[in-house]
């Protein structure tokens, strides 16, 4: 799954974690695999990703759930490539049986 947050509205963060937990942890949902954008990194307003971490309590996920936060800014095409290419990485891993 991928997933963007708005790293420089803090209130909004939260409700998106809900939305995120109640969607990624549906028994429903086939992938163990999550890519969170934080996007807005450009602005001096923005959270750092450890702080998106922290405020989205991504920690708390399962075990057998492998994630990654990657620094983003959208507009400018910054951190799409780098995110992009940890889920082509973990995908492969995957279909070669190391996950």
């Amino acid at each position: 799954m991928i997933w963007m947050v708005d790293s420089t509205d803090v209130c909004s963060i939260e409700e998106s974690k809900q939305q995120l937990f109640h969607t990624f942890l549906h028994r429903d949902f086939p992938s163990p695999y999550l890519l969170i954008f934080a996007n807005k990194q450009d602005s001096p307003n923005a959270l750092p990703v450890q702080k998106v971490i922290d405020q989205m309590d991504l920690r708390s996920l399962p075990d057998e759930v492998s994630w990654h936060v990657e620094p983003a800014w959208i507009l400018a095409g910054d951190g799409l490539l780098e995110g992009c290419n940890w889920l082509g990485d973990i995908l492969g891993n995957h279909e070669e049986g190391v996950y």
